[in-house]
């Protein structure tokens, strides 16, 4: 192994990240210092977050078939009102206010639908991806394993890592943002009820006329913010299903390295490999 090492150096190397990666296996191939270098790769952390932000929200009490027949109708009740706004007799101010309250309420049920279906089918591919890890048995082919294909599993380990903190970091940030409209909705509601008192106080013609069309708007900004926290609420489900898929799948890697570096080899045919890739990356 020495030897091996001493006839590298008159071998001029750019220190890439592959090289190291080369240099890497070429000494972990030493079957007196493998077992105890993978022996340094650390465990697997639970890093998926389990707590919901805020409690379970209502729309989880009902079913996904229940939540869209919901939604479905609450956007034909939707585009149906700013089908009808042009035919208001309110000024043009109020009416282009009222329809852009509309065509926002429709835009966010809509995004509501399609996020539905994104985490229906994410949960039907998280059921899948747990049962293809349950199910794995092990390698095709039977031990000793190459060295370069332990390294390359420790490389896609690596990768699958990241990806799952950076979900776990994503879906931590959206969860404040949860909270965040949960309570914009609260004040929506708050302010759609001193619209009522002030239309219950209001003594002449004009001022129910007014706070009438101010009760209206006030709705639709509630039933707006109600929209917006249920879609924020949504995309947090979303991603807590692909972050649940990409732990699972993680899971198997990790399985697979362990696999794979029970009983691993550097023959000749790793060399001519690993060489091969160094020159290819001087």
């Amino acid at each position: 192994m020495i030897d091996f090492i001493t006839k590298l150096q008159i071998v001029p190397v750019l220190w890439t990240g592959m090289t190291v990666r080369v240099l890497t296996v070429l000494l972990l191939a030493n079957p007196l210092i493998s077992s105890s270098a993978f022996a340094q790769i650390p465990k697997l952390a639970d890093i998926i977050q389990t707590d919901k932000p805020g409690g379970e929200s209502e729309e989880k009490k009902i079913s996904p078939e229940q939540q869209l027949e919901i939604t479905k109708a609450a956007l034909t009740k939707a585009q149906t009102e700013r089908s009808l706004a042009a035919l208001s007799g309110n000024s043009p101010q109020d009416l282009n206010e009222k329809y852009h309250l509309l065509d926002g309420l429709v835009t966010r049920l809509n995004s509501q639908l399609n996020l539905i279906a994104e985490r229906e089918a994410l949960r039907t591919a998280h059921t899948a991806a747990a049962q293809k890890a349950k199910s794995w048995a092990g390698f095709p082919d039977p031990p000793p394993y190459s060295i370069l294909m332990v390294d390359e599993i420790m490389g896609t380990v690596m990768t699958a890592r990241d990806k799952v903190r950076g979900l776990n970091t994503n879906q931590e940030l959206l969860a404040r943002q949860v909270s965040q409209y949960r309570e914009a909705a609260k004040l929506a509601h708050e302010m759609e009820r001193k619209a009522v008192d002030e239309m219950d106080r209001a003594q002449s013609s004009e001022e129910r006329s007014a706070a009438l069309l101010q009760k209206e708007l006030t709705g639709l900004r509630t039933r707006n913010a109600d929209a917006m926290a249920v879609m924020i609420a949504l995309r947090y489900e979303v991603l807590g299903e692909r972050s649940g898929i990409a732990k699972v799948e993680l899971e198997l890697l990790e399985r697979q390295l362990a696999e794979a570096r029970k009983r691993t080899v550097f023959s000749r045919q790793d060399l001519d490999k690993a060489l091969a890739r160094l020159k290819a990356n001087l």
